[in-house]
């Protein structure tokens, strides 16, 4: 047994051998490599914007100078002639009032105008007959005055006896008593004079207003335009003063649009200059009819101030009430780009591309263009000619994130 000890360390020998023989000869794996995903996207190259700029803006139709009609009279509808929503040209007749009632009101308010007349020219001869006789009273009284002194003379000198002074003192008091109510009825006259001179100009203004009545019963167009509103029809017995009508006209249309703030000092500028400023209508078969732009409103609001624009003849079609979409002609600001509005971030965001990865810029919006038919975004700030702008929006878009242009070599960013 002394002899096979060493059987046991032969056979451990073995192993580690064996175990170092296949750990030798084992097959080696290639190491394992991280490649980093690049995202394939669309770029344009940042150009600067020509032209001029243009701003979306919504507005809605309204009326300047909006006319209501109301009966002058009391008195029938003899006629309509154009109904609600219907056009009418300059000159043409819209409602007729009854002529017959019309002509009865004029014929009474000028029988009172002529007797107004008539009691005037009697008072006035009334007048002239008491002042007539107001001056002989007076003409009295003086002799009255001058018998009475006469006789107060010789009476100091005793020429003649106190009942004949008496009797002179006495008719000098009836005279003046004479004259005093002969000039009172005078008074009284001019009184009614005056009242019946009032009288006959009331009489005669109404006289006047009779005959314009008469005028307005017959509704004539001023100028071309729309009934917006019709409130009687033919038979209808109205009051004077009863809504007869709206009517707008083609001249006195208006559209008000929101510009938005930051527009503001932009437009003030340009509304001092020529041409004059303008936006059009975003409408395939209007796009070509220009809307002037006229003043700034009176309010403003939170989005920004209101804007008046002038609506042409040739959109008299418009209503008032509508809303419209508009592009208003602005200066193009200086350095600006027109981009796809894909290109952009948020409001002040979007990428270049420096090689082969994305770099976030703050960008402004200062109006935009219409290229093939597609709004355009004009924007200025960190931006250079020649950058490539990132136009696929990315939802994980972030500084350093590796990109390839579709249809660029490799490398080329």
């Amino acid at each position: 047994m002394s002899k096979k000890w060493w059987l046991p360390l032969l056979v451990v020998g073995a192993g580690v051998l064996l175990f170092q023989y296949l750990k030798a000869t084992k097959p080696s794996s290639a190491p394992i490599v991280v490649e980093e995903r690049v995202w394939a996207v669309d770029a344009v190259r940042a150009q600067p914007a020509q032209g001029s700029a243009q701003q979306v803006l919504y507005g809605q139709v309204v009326s300047s100078q909006r006319v209501k009609v109301s009966a002058p009279i009391a008195a029938q509808v003899a006629s309509v002639d154009k109904q609600e929503g219907e056009t009418f040209s300059a000159g043409e007749r819209l409602l007729q009032l009854d002529a017959l009632e019309v002509a009865l009101s004029v014929q009474t308010a000028q029988a009172e105008f002529e007797e107004a007349k008539a009691l005037l020219s009697v008072e006035q001869a009334a007048q002239s007959v008491e002042r007539q006789r107001e001056q002989h009273e007076a003409e009295l009284l003086s002799l009255a005055k001058a018998e009475y002194e006469r006789n107060r003379q010789l009476k100091a000198r005793s020429l003649i006896s106190d009942s004949v002074l008496d009797k002179s003192r006495e008719a000098l008091l009836r005279q003046q008593t004479a004259w005093m109510s002969a000039k009172l009825v005078v008074d009284q006259h001019q009184a009614k004079l005056n009242q019946l001179q009032a009288r006959l100009a009331k009489a005669q203004a109404n006289d006047e207003r009779a005959r314009l009545n008469a005028q307005r019963a017959t509704v004539i167009a001023p100028y071309d335009g729309r009934v917006v509103r019709l409130s009687v029809s033919a038979g209808d017995q109205v009051n004077a003063n009863t809504l007869l009508m709206e009517y707008d006209g083609f001249d006195h249309l208006e559209v008000r649009a929101v510009l938005p703030h930051r527009y503001r000092a932009l437009v003030e500028q340009a509304l001092t200059r020529t041409p004059p400023l303008s936006a059009r209508l975003l409408d395939e078969q209007d796009a070509s009819i220009s809307l002037p732009v006229l003043r700034f409103g009176g309010q403003a609001v939170d989005a920004g101030v209101e804007l008046v624009l002038q609506v042409p003849t040739a959109l008299a079609y418009l209503r008032p009430g509508e809303r419209v979409r508009l592009a208003l002609d602005l200066p193009l600001a200086s350095a600006a780009f027109a981009l796809p509005y894909a290109a952009l971030y948020g409001q002040d965001r979007l990428y270049v591309i420096e090689q082969g990865r994305l770099a976030v810029r703050q960008v402004e919006q200062v109006g935009e263009q219409w290229r093939d038919g597609e709004r355009w975004a004009l924007v200025r700030g960190e931006l250079s000619p020649q950058d490539w702008v990132l136009v696929t929006h990315l939802p994980n878009a972030i500084s350093g994130l590796p990109v390839q242009v579709r249809g660029a070599a490799q490398g080329v960013m």
